[in-house]
């Protein structure tokens, strides 16, 4: 080790020794030193150039795109806050638009409500113009044909049928009346069967008989004017039509369709027209149910089932109508004559070509089987239903199904109601003529059916309108409405209709007693003309059927036919003579013919001091039942 140590200290100090060319290498090192820091000062100071210089390029760039990027996001901005103010301005003008027309739907909705409310304030008025009309008619105006041709060119077609062609136009000369129908007719009608229809609706005035407004007699234009009914005809209710359907959708303002009780509350008023019209010596020939015309303003009806409303019904064409010759019940008429509509003539009538009493009543028992199941009468009706009506009023269980469900189908018909209805169509349609259902007692069925025939579902037990038929009388009816005991309202109308279709006689009281009950019961107050009328029609109710029941005692005991034109009295005189101890009766029956008289000539003239009051009508009604019900007994 100490060897080695000197070895190294040796070489160290030859190594530091000085040699001649020490000095060259010193220089020679110290340019090369001065030169590569010369060198690497130029490389430092180059590569500062250059960073001077890309940060001068760097900044210049970025000078001359701040500029750019700046004005477009301006530019980006104001396009934003451009297309910002075009939403926010359309935005602004669909509310304002919306709202616009929300106001302007609503203000459109008021107008309509208003003019729809004003319409059927005025479609009221006319149409209690109209009733008012037909208790008190007004003198009918004759208009000009002038006036009548140039109000016909605007004018538009509400129906059409046999007699003429009915357009709804306004007439100057009828002011307050708004639009009414005019009946122009057809050619080839001969102006005097126009003057013939005034004629008779003149007589016929009754509340449920078409009002006659005016008429125009010239050959050119001739035609009648009468109230139009807003409510359309039965027969458009009951088939519902495509142009029915229009019709009903430009003018009436209820249902189409009707309920039960308002399809048999319009037949009820057709068959009181009918009954005016008999007891006036006059044939309708033509009763169905497009003649049946609905005024479109509900009125209240109070039932056993609570108050109903229903429409007052009008019976039309009377044009066709023919007043009867002398006493005869009969009247032929020409063999081409076209004065019946398919599926309501009666069959007794195409034979023989004559109409009676019974074949308007025919018509009216084919109107309520229509009214029933919304058959058409056109297309067997009456031969559809005949052996579930026969059945039915034979009492064989479970008849009807047929019937029943086409009546539930058609309008809720209650079963009760149906029941008691069937057999007024049979005592009506399908019994044998002699032994037919006299009209006052088949409105008497009706009627009772109305008020007792159970409530809008049909749940009334099928006995109950004629268990509680003896209190029909004492309730108020609805003289409003059009409706009035008539002379038999309700009890007994099922046995009625039995007895007369052969079923034995029966203990259940008759139309005489439903007289009584509505004279008693349904005192007039005011003595005004409505009580007038009321009064007069039960009367007229009341004698018809006394007279029916008179003549089908006569029959059953095998009297002799009476002789034909014979009067009134003559008639009362061969069915109730003194001679056979029937004195009582046989003046009874002439006191009520009396007063049977003064209705048909002094309709609505009879004074308060000169008619007799309810209670004597009562007593001569009741006196009559009475002997009536004693001889049954005997």
């Amino acid at each position: 080790t100490a060897s080695s140590a000197r070895s190294c200290a040796t070489y160290e100090r030859r190594l530091m020794a000085p040699r001649p060319d020490d000095s060259i290498d010193t220089i020679l090192i110290a340019v090369f030193s001065f030169l590569a820091v010369i060198a690497a000062t130029a490389h430092w100071a180059a590569g500062q150039r250059r960073q001077r210089l890309l940060k001068v390029s760097r900044s210049k760039t970025t000078v001359v795109r701040r500029p750019r990027e700046a004005a477009e996001r301006l530019a980006a901005t104001a396009e934003a806050e451009r297309l910002a103010a075009e939403a926010e301005a359309k935005a602004k003008a669909l509310q304002e638009g919306a709202a616009a027309r929300r106001a302007a739907a609503f203000a459109r909705a008021q107008a309509e409500a208003a003019a729809a409310k004003a319409a059927a304030a005025e479609a009221n008025r006319q149409m209690a113009k109209a009733r008012d009309a037909a208790e008190n008619p007004p003198a009918p105006v004759e208009l000009g044909a002038e006036e009548v041709l140039s109000a016909l060119e605007a004018a538009v077609e509400v129906g059409r049928g046999g007699f003429g062609v009915v357009y709804a136009v306004e007439l100057p000369s009828l002011p307050g009346w708004g639009r009414v129908a005019v009946k122009r007719a057809l050619s080839g009608v001969d102006a005097r069967e126009v003057m013939a229809e005034v004629s008779n609706l003149r007589r016929c005035a009754h509340r449920v008989v078409l009002p006659l407004l005016g008429y125009c007699g010239a050959p050119r234009a001739a035609c009648i004017v009468t109230a139009l009914m807003r409510g359309g005809s039965l027969d458009d209710h009951l088939l519902l039509l495509p142009d029915a359907r229009a019709r009903l959708q430009k003018r009436f303002k209820g249902t189409p369709g009707l309920s039960w009780s308002q399809r048999l509350s319009a037949l009820c008023d057709a068959a009181r027209a009918l009954v005016h019209l008999h007891s006036n010596r006059i044939l309708h020939r033509d009763v169905k149910t497009a003649n049946i015309l609905l005024d479109g303003a509900l009125l209240p009806l109070q039932t056993r089932g609570g108050e109903r409303r229903v429409y007052r019904a009008f019976l039309s064409d009377v044009g066709l109508a023919k007043e009867r010759a002398g006493g005869s019940m009969t009247m032929a008429t020409n063999a081409t004559s076209n004065v019946y509509s398919t599926g309501f003539a009666d069959p007794n009538f195409l034979d023989s070509n004559q109409h009676s009493a019974k074949t308007d009543a025919y018509g009216l028992g084919i109107s309520l089987l229509m009214a029933l199941t919304g058959g058409e009468p056109s297309r067997g009706l009456r031969s559809a239903y005949e052996d579930d009506v026969l059945d039915m009023v034979a009492g064989k269980e479970g008849a009807g199904g047929g019937l029943l469900h086409a009546a539930r189908r058609a309008a809720r018909w209650p079963q009760a109601a149906t029941q008691e209805l069937v057999k007024a169509v049979h005592g009506l349609v399908y019994e044998r003529k002699s032994q037919r259902l006299p009209l006052p007692e088949a409105l008497a069925a009706f009627e009772a059916a109305l008020r007792f025939g159970g409530d809008d579902d049909g749940g009334a037990d099928a006995g109950a309108a004629a268990a509680a038929a003896p209190v029909a009388a004492e309730r108020p009816t609805a003289s409003g409405a059009g409706f009035s005991a008539s002379g038999a309202t309700s009890s007994g109308a099922s046995a009625s209709a039995s007895s007369s279709s052969g079923g034995g006689s029966t203990s259940a009281p008759g139309s005489l007693t439903r007289a009584v009950g509505g004279l008693h019961k349904e005192y007039v107050a005011g003595g005004g003309d409505a009580s007038l009328a009321r009064l007069q029609d039960r009367i007229s109710n009341a004698y018809l059927s006394m007279m029916g029941h008179l003549e089908r005692r006569h029959e059953q005991r095998g009297g002799a036919p009476l002789p034909k034109g014979s009067s009134e009295e003559e008639k009362i005189n061969a069915l109730a003579p003194r001679s056979a101890g029937q004195s009582q009766l046989c003046d009874s029956a002439h006191t009520l013919r009396r007063w049977y008289n003064a209705c048909r000539h002094e309709r609505g003239q009879w004074s308060v001091g000169a008619r007799p009051s309810d209670k004597e009508v009562a007593r001569v009604i009741e006196r009559i039942r009475g002997l009536l019900d004693l001889e049954r007994r005997a």
